[in-house]
């Protein structure tokens, strides 16, 4: 049972039932209204077995009253490092391997400044391809047309999927990264409930081996990550929640 299933099952908000909790392996509400009233408390307690939040040293988040839902929502924060991230650890999560995933979250951005504006799932070492990111670009990213879209990389062979243009600034957006299948387009980005994909470079469904931590990670020396802001940041192991366009939540999932 995630923050949301423990604390927002009380009828106080109107919430969505989720029709695939038992595939539920992380959840964030990304708000103070579930009766906790700092981050650090907020990001620091889960309900039942699910992994924690934290923030790393340099990192000071807080809440904003800009919203989706309920009556604030979780903004990254100022950082005093280049590299900065929200961990979840104890314990990590484990490794993806072959099979269906999902990771959705709603996400607010300002201002697009700099290369990125940061990884909203990062679950890799960068090192051997073991595991994946995929972050927001910014609008001096390297491809003009993946400016203001999502970037999806990781697997053997280096999958690369992309998203072009297609966020805009004070806007919040329902993002959604799915694998559905083994085909070399079994991997799909959507935004605000449409498929986006735009771009594809992969042979196949890769095999992710990499069993360590997960995070939302700050990029080295950008600027653009200390007001974006996030609500219902969630991932599922093992199902393709979204498989074809649809129409976003409208309220949080428990």
């Amino acid at each position: 049972m995630s923050i949301i299933q423990t604390l927002g099952s009380a009828g106080r908000f109107a919430a969505n039932p989720d029709p695939y909790a038992s595939n539920l392996v992380m959840a964030f509400s990304g708000s103070s209204d579930h009766g906790i009233t700092n981050v650090a408390n907020l990001i620091n307690t889960s309900g039942s077995n699910f992994p924690k939040w934290r923030n790393t040293s340099g990192v000071t988040s807080s809440f904003s009253a800009t919203k989706k839902f309920y009556n604030n929502a979780f903004e990254f924060g100022t950082r005093t490092i280049s590299a900065s991230w929200i961990l979840v650890d104890n314990p990590y999560l484990s490794a993806f391997s072959n099979a269906d995933f999902t990771l959705e979250a709603w996400v607010y951005i300002p201002t697009f400044t700099g290369l990125t504006q940061c990884a909203l799932w990062y679950h890799t070492n960068e090192t051997d391809n073991t595991g994946f990111q995929c972050f927001i670009c910014g609008d001096s990213f390297g491809d003009v047309a993946a400016r203001r879209g999502l970037y999806f990389v990781g697997g053997a062979g280096a999958e690369l999927n992309i998203a072009y243009n297609c966020l805009s600034p004070n806007t919040w957006h329902h993002v959604a990264v799915v694998r559905n299948g083994s085909a070399s387009n079994s991997l799909k980005i959507y935004v605000d409930g449409i498929d986006r994909t735009s771009y594809r470079n992969a042979t196949g469904n890769p095999t992710w081996t990499f069993n360590g931590f997960f995070s939302i990670a700050a990029p080295a020396n950008e600027t653009g990550w200390d007001t974006v802001k996030i609500q219902d940041h969630r991932v599922y192991q093992g199902v393709a929640k979204y498989t074809s366009n649809f129409t976003p939540p409208g309220a949080m999932f428990i």
